[in-house]
Parts: structure tokens; C-alpha cells; sequence
């Protein structure tokens, strides 16, 4: 090794390069990243947008929030009122109790005839059925007495 270091020019290159390597690892700054010097540069940054959402955004958020709760009041007191549906509501209960008395009604067997001749017709009679009207004359000459 020391054969190479006694040529002139190969010393000079060593020491030449041994200096620049000093010098590169004294002389380097060190690099700032997030947490460096640019730190307070962001959080201006980050000040001015917060007063800008504050000012621009917060303010009519705080508005559309009231009308709607207004809106939501006025509904609840004034167009869907607790106390009418409720009271509809028991309404519609009570009529439809009476509505099913009355499909009972119309139900019920209410035939008397007690002859063949007089059931056929009062079957005729109470089938509904608007069909069996031509037929009525006939039943009705034989159910009176035919015989």
C-alpha cells in the first residue's frame, strides 16, 4: 500500500478526496421536513383556513340548521299535530269496529222460508246475483199457491 501513496499524483488524489469527504459531512445543512423551520408556515396556513371556514361556512351551517329545526317545529305543531293523529287514529279504530258490525249484518242468514217453493225464491231473492232477475217472476207465480 504504500507503493501506491508514493507516486505524487496519487497522493494528491487522496488527499484531495479524504478532504472533500470532510468537507461534505461538515458542510452539509441539515434537511427540514415537516417539524423544521416551515412548521410556523404551515400552521399560519392552517390558521387562516379555520378562520375561513369559520367565517364562510360555520355561519350559514348555523342558519340552514335553525331553519330546519323551525321547519321540523312547524311540522310537528302545525301540520302533523300529535294529538289529531292520535285522534284520528282512535276514530279510524272505532269506525272500523262498526264497519265489521255491519259486514256481520250482511252476513247473517235472515231466510224464513220454510216451503221448497218460497226458498227458491227467496234464494233468488237474496243471492245478489242480477242474473236470476228474469227468473223472479216465475219463482214468485210458483210460490204463491200452484197447486
Amino acid at each position: 500500500m504504500t507503493r501506491i501513496f508514493r507516486h505524487p499524483l496519487a497522493l494528491r488524489i487522496a488527499v484531495a478526496a479524504a478532504g472533500l469527504t470532510i468537507l461534505a459531512t461538515v458542510a452539509v445543512e441539515p434537511a427540514h421536513s415537516q417539524f423544521g423551520i416551515d412548521i410556523a408556515a404551515i400552521l399560519a396556513g392552517l390558521k387562516e383556513v379555520d378562520s375561513t371556514l369559520n367565517s364562510a361556512v360555520a355561519s350559514p351551517l348555523k342558519m340552514i340548521n335553525q331553519i330546519e329545526q323551525q321547519e321540523q317545529q312547524f311540522q310537528r305543531e302545525v301540520l302533523y299535530p300529535v294529538a289529531a293523529i292520535n285522534s284520528a287514529r282512535q276514530m279510524a279504530t272505532s269506525f272500523s269496529s262498526s264497519f265489521l258490525s255491519f259486514r256481520q249484518l250482511g252476513s247473517m242468514n235472515i231466510a224464513s222460508a220454510q216451503l221448497p217453493y218460497p226458498q227458491q225464491l227467496e234464494q233468488q231473492m237474496l243471492s245478489a246475483n242480477p242474473n236470476d232477475i228474469g227468473t223472479i217472476g216465475s219463482a214468485y207465480a210458483c210460490a204463491t199457491p200452484c197447486a
